[in-house]
């Protein structure tokens, strides 16, 4: 298999290519600015509906409310999955397409 050359000549290949979390994190031990900045960033977007959603099921299951406690925490699931799962299925799945792309059976 022929590796594509990077655009980047400075910068060496990342086994974390195309996922941002995992690039942030394995960076932060190096102390690296970028990987900071991009942390930041995505707990300021991630935290308002999270938290909200989840104080919302801590709140219904105080009241006894169990309908509204099981619709929050579907809710709080698909936010778990959209933000920490399909990210990843979906860097999976460009990188097949890639790959047929690059690669056509003979």
């Amino acid at each position: 298999m022929q590796r594509i050359p990077s655009h980047e000549p400075n910068i060496p290949p990342n086994k974390h290519h195309g996922n941002t979390a995992a690039y942030a994190l394995s960076r932060l031990p190096n102390l690296d600015p970028l990987s900071f900045i991009i942390l930041g960033l995505m707990v300021l977007i991630a935290t308002p509906p999270v938290l909200r959603v989840a104080l919302g099921v801590a709140s219904f299951a105080m009241e006894r409310d169990w309908l509204y406690v099981f619709i929050t925490a579907v809710v709080f699931m698909n936010l778990m999955l959209a933000i920490f799962v399909l990210p990843s299925i979906m860097h999976l799945h460009a990188n097949t397409q890639l790959l047929r792309l690059l690669c056509p059976s003979s």
